[in-house]
């Protein structure tokens, strides 16, 4: 059998409880709001970098102009290309490492 505890051992276990469980509860509490402000602090860094990051990106201008630049600079090693070939065929390139 277990013994009996006055009425005032009883109020002041609970009330020890009570205490105990409020300050978990505060020290969880306490926690998830530091967390969540670690978590939003992270997301604004994470939209300042999107943000950054399309205003670097090339625009549609910029990736046709380098487009035509390649393609006239390809037409000119294409025109060098054929030229070396057409001075090696009339032996007008002589190798310098011979």
């Amino acid at each position: 059998m277990l013994p009996e505890f006055p009425n005032w051992m009883a109020s002041l276990v609970s009330g020890l409880t009570l205490l105990i469980v409020g300050v978990l509860l505060n020290g969880a509490r306490d926690k998830d709001k530091a967390r969540d402000d670690k978590v939003n602090k992270i997301a604004e860094k994470v939209g300042a970098l999107e943000l950054q990051m399309v205003k670097e990106l090339a625009s549609r201008e910029d990736v046709e102009a380098l487009v035509t630049r390649i393609d006239s600079m390809d037409k000119t090693l294409t025109q060098v290309r054929d030229m070396v070939i057409r001075m090696d065929e009339r032996g007008k390139i002589h190798d310098r490492r011979e």
